[in-house]
């Protein structure tokens, strides 16, 4: 009786081509990007949001700030929802140079309302406080 396994170069090449199509089906899975493309569908759905902001200047906020800190400085802004339906909004202070601190509390207008909005932010993120901007994101509730 002469029994023979498989060669030791037929093994290798099997198990090298075992390991190609195992790594191919694992690239072709990302998850990644299959969040980005979910992110993307939902952007091309979306409905804007109609609202208008309108920078009211940081003389009316200086008895805003908090105190004691030294770094946070303070802008006023004039926040207008001009949708029929509830809206919060998250307002990001970006620096001259890219850097962001976002503004900490809710901001949340009913149908139709206007609300002057004191925005405090780092000076230690942001830098100059006459070289920033804002950025205003709207955000609508789902009801289910």
């Amino acid at each position: 009786m002469n029994k023979r396994g498989i060669s030791p170069l037929i093994a290798t090449v099997l198990l090298v081509g075992f390991a190609i199509v195992l790594s191919a089906i694992v690239f072709n899975s990302n998850p990644a990007e299959r969040a980005i493309s979910q992110v993307e569908e939902m952007q091309t759905s979306a409905t804007p949001i109609q609202f208008s902001a309108e920078y009211k200047g940081d003389v009316a906020c200086e008895e805003e700030v908090i105190l004691g800190t030294g770094e946070d400085s303070c802008y006023t802004l004039l926040i207008k929802n001009e949708e029929n339906e509830d809206v919060g909004y998250i307002i990001r202070t970006i620096g001259e140079d890219g850097s962001v601190d976002v503004f900490g509390q809710d901001v949340f207008l009913n149908p139709r309302e206007s609300k002057l909005v004191y925005v405090t932010f780092d000076r230690d993120k942001v830098g100059n406080p006459e070289k920033v901007s804002a950025e205003i994101i709207p955000i609508t509730f789902d009801e289910n």
